[in-house]
């Protein structure tokens, strides 16, 4: 069944024959480049050219011409339609050929090789830049495989000319690369495809390129290493064709022949290290390099029937590290700049390494009787390894760009709130939030009905015009990325999170740090793509009809989000805020999040972290805080929505619900509790000390507080560790994890409410056996009971537990009856023999979700919250019966 095609967007095969499309005008872009390295001899004898300096001389034209450009092309293919761009670069790159084939002297081939280097310019920053746009993920397989054309090109280039003009001479061989590539250039025109800039992602020229002087410098510094790079590969073409045929006398053909075997392998290695390196790419790049300069140095030394084969494997791995460099380069700054950067790059280390031409003509030219002899191209030749060796320091100096680019490790140019194109922050102490939601307004500023609506009513506007054409694998994309941003230390909003999260939460640096690393480390793209497989059935559900897995009732679907969907956040923990902004993101709703009275600085921060990085797509975000009761203005943003969550005590969601239009859809979460269950078959003395641990973890995490953080533990008896043993291992771990991780300050009242408690259970454990109790000293950082009561009981929370004994899990459920239906989670600590049993049991009680003890905190992207799909419960399904 045909799948409907979204407007706007590329399908995956039209981007594969775009990709197609681009490694063919790669082909004919490098085939240009080595066709005329073979030719050297006899333009030198046609032209009557005095040395062969002057016939080198016109390839050193030629890609001075190609290098010298590429900053403009670049700043061409970050503003126009980089498809056209590609075509006519290939029309003048061919037109100069066809000119140089009718060349009557010097001056004429001379004018015709620098045509033919302009229009050469016009690729690398318009293919690059719109190939990292087509594949934003496996960047570097997709650079790879348009390796493969330049691989082609590379091989037929030589191996073409050498061959056509050792019979027909070279001036044949050059109109007819000319020709072809002019046939190309059409072929490009009608059938290439380019995915059309969304509003959201608008170039904006006038941004820097780099935001501070730093940066330039890295960059800088990584152009002229990877310009020693193409020093050495451009040599090994002049110097080894001028080797070959000098010192060992081989003739045009074989000459052709054996430059071309540097490409051959290229083919394979291109993708295979492109590929590879999408998981590391220092470790990669590196590696083949090093390869390549042993290669280098060994060539002349090896014997004459070896050096075909010897440029072979040289080939195969010098040439992989082109794609991966180029990604690399691609993934450090954002897709508005990149056809610039990339034409700088090219500027800067094109220029480098075109010297080699000219530089290799002169050099074998001052050898004189020497360049007949093998011995005399030794010096050059561990030069040039030396010089590639070198140039492994632009390795560490792109990995410095990628984290320093901006805060965080991703690029920002472009849009910001000052206007000026430049990112605002450069550390977490000098940040200074513009005025850009709702929640940035000053204390004194008043929120009003007409504010509210008008509010939303933007934000409905935005999402049509910047989200709604957005695909789901950009978004996804865009998630985790800026979830990677926030697992760095050193980006600035999270060190702002660090300052301030502790007053504005109540959190200790620690439990706010470890519970933000958990959520953001979630946010992958593989654990995206599961939760809308998950739920919606298809990752690409949200952007068009799908027919999985209804294809059998001839009946296809597609889900869409509500245009305006408010988020009424509790107060208690950040992430859940957090998820619910990436779920509607997901669902390209715009979004208003009202946050409670001073809880709106994590939501706030992450909503400018988007904003740095796509400030339209933060356009259709709002974040706002007030205290409840305000119904004029809850009244105007429930009249703008068309769907609203919130998180909160069942009489917050029952307020809520009473206040809300009788048609407007409501999603509640209210109060759930949760504890857990340890089996006597992992109570061994050992195993024992293992799970109190993890239960301890589980109490920390977020000092105990969210709906998913137990209550308590029912510990079963009969194991080799009682009951009463384990609680009090589970008070040696806390004590221990006071002093890692500090539970922190809390309000007096929470304190008085957990001292109070203290003394009741003081006097049950001095007068009952049944009651026994371990807690901090001087403070209430944390506190153990343990009861042989097992009836459920609420705990005061902040690092406050019970454990209770009992015989079976049917008695512990017995002893919950008070909280069935409204248990969230059950950490179970169990035998693998025992835990399916033990889990049906839970399940069939009412629990929505069983998990390990030790991640009862930590639930997975995928999970449903409180037993119901958490981006599923958002989307509106349209059915299509065909």
């Amino acid at each position: 069944m045909k799948k409907l095609k979204n407007r706007g967007d590329v399908t995956p095969k039209h981007k594969a024959r775009t990709l197609g499309l681009c490694a063919a005008l790669h082909a004919f872009t490098h085939i240009y480049h080595v066709a005329l390295m073979p030719l050297y001899l006899p333009i030198q004898s046609d032209l009557k050219l005095a040395t062969i300096e002057q016939a080198t001389l016109l390839l050193t034209v030629m890609m001075f011409s190609y290098f010298t450009p590429s900053y403009a092309m670049g700043v061409l293919a970050d503003r126009f339609n980089r498809k056209k761009l590609l075509a006519t670069g290939l029309a003048i790159n061919s037109l100069g050929f066809v000119g140089l084939s009718f060349a009557p002297d010097y001056w004429w081939a001379l004018l015709c090789v620098a045509t033919a280097g302009f229009g050469g310019s016009f690729y690398h920053p318009a293919a690059t830049s719109m190939i990292a746009r087509l594949f934003p993920m496996g960047t570097g397989r997709a650079l790879g495989l348009s390796g493969v054309g330049a691989s082609i090109g590379f091989f037929i280039g030589p191996l073409y000319t050498g061959w056509r003009a050792a019979t027909s001479g070279w001036r044949a061989p050059v109109l007819e690369l000319g020709l072809l590539g002019l046939l190309m250039a059409g072929l490009f025109v009608w059938l290439a495809e380019e995915e059309p800039a969304r509003l959201a992602e608008e170039h904006v020229p006038h941004g820097k390129l780099f935001p501070a002087p730093a940066l330039w410098l890295l960059f800088i510094l990584a152009s002229l290493c990877f310009g020693l790079r193409d020093f050495t590969g451009s040599s090994i073409g002049s110097l080894g064709s001028l080797f070959m045929q000098n010192a060992w006398g081989f003739d045009l053909k074989q000459t052709g022949m054996a430059l071309s075997a540097i490409f051959v392998g290229s083919a394979v290695s291109n993708p295979l290290f492109g590929h590879l390196s999408d998981g590391g790419r220092l470790r990669w790049t590196c590696a083949v390099l090093l390869v390549a300069a042993a290669l280098v140095a060994v060539f002349p030394r090896v014997p004459s029937h070896w050096l075909a084969g010897t440029l072979a494997i040289y080939g195969f791995f010098f040439m992989a590290s082109y794609p991966m460099v180029e990604a690399a380069l691609m993934e450090s700054v954002p897709e508005a700049v990149r056809g610039r950067v990339f034409g700088f790059f090219i500027t800067a280390a094109g220029l480098v390494g075109n010297l080699s031409h000219w530089m290799v003509g002169n050099r074998v030219k001052e050898l004189g009787a020497r360049a007949y002899s093998v011995e005399g191209y030794y010096s050059l030749f561990t030069l040039l390894a030396f010089l590639l060796l070198l140039s492994l320091l632009g390795l560490p100096c792109l990995n410095a760009i990628r984290k320093r680019e901006k805060p965080g490790g991703r690029p920002v140019t472009g849009d910001s709130p000052t206007g000026t194109g430049e990112p605002q922050f450069e550390s977490a102490k000098s940040i200074q939030l513009p005025s850009y939601f709702l929640a940035d307004l000053p204390g004194e500023a008043t929120l009003t009905a007409t504010l509210i609506s008008e509010a939303c009513q933007a934000l409905k506007r935005n999402r049509d015009q910047f989200l709604l054409g957005r695909t789901t694998q950009s978004l996804m994309t865009l998630v985790s990325d800026l979830a990677e941003n926030w697992l760095d230390a050193d980006y600035p909003f999270r060190q702002l999170t660090c300052e301030l999260g502790p007053a504005a939460t109540g959190f200790p640096p620690t439990t706010l740090n470890h519970g933000l690393d958990e959520f953001f480390r979630q946010l992958t793209v593989v654990n995206l793509e599961a939760l809308l497989q998950q739920e919606l059935g298809h990752v690409q559900r949200l952007d068009q009809f799908v027919d999985t897995p209804e294809h059998k009732a001839q009946r296809v679907a597609l889900a869409t989000g509500p245009r305006l969907l408010v988020h009424i956040t509790a107060g208690n923990l950040p992430s859940p805020a957090l998820m619910s902004i990436v779920l509607g993101l997901l669902a390209r709703s715009a979004q208003f999040i009202k946050c409670a009275s001073g809880a709106a600085l994590l939501p706030r921060l992450f909503a400018h972290s988007l904003y740095e990085i796509e400030p339209k797509l933060a356009a259709c975000l709002e974040v706002a805080e007030w205290k409840g009761g305000r119904r004029d203005v809850e009244e105007a943003l429930y009249a703008e929505a068309d769907c609203v969550t919130a998180t909160g005590s069942d009489e917050t969601l029952s307020e809520i619900r009473r206040q809300l239009p009788p048609n407007l859809r409501f999603l509640g979460y209210g109060n759930r509790v949760s504890f857990g269950f340890i089996a006597r078959e992992v109570l061994s003395s050992h195993g024992a000390k293992r799970v109190a641990a993890r239960a301890a973890n589980d109490v920390i995490a977020w000092n105990q507080l969210g709906c998913l953080s137990p209550h308590l533990f029912y510990v079963e008896a009969g194991g080799a560790v009682s009951p009463e043993l384990f609680a009090e291992m589970m008070g040696t771990e806390l004590a221990i994890r006071e002093e890692i991780a500090p539970r922190g300050d809390i309000a007096p009242a929470e304190s008085a409410a957990i001292a109070s408690r203290r003394a009741l259970y003081q006097v049950r454990a001095a007068a009952l056996s049944d009651t026994l109790l371990w807690h901090s000293r001087d403070s209430t950082a944390w506190t153990v009971v343990y009861e042989t009561d097992p009836r459920f009981q609420l705990s005061c929370l902040n690092r406050f537990i019970y454990v209770k004994g009992v015989g079976t899990l049917t008695e512990a459920l017995q002893a919950a009856e008070s909280v069935r239906g409204q248990v969230s989670t059950v950490g179970l600590a169990a035998t693998n023999s025992r835990a399916e049993r033990l889990a049906t049991e839970l399940g069939r009680w009412g629990v929505t979700r069983i998990c390990p003890v030790g991640e009862m905190q930590n639930p997975p992207l995928t999970w449903r919250h409180d037993g119901r799909p958490a981006l599923g419960e958002l989307v509106t399904w349209t059915d299509w019966e065909q």
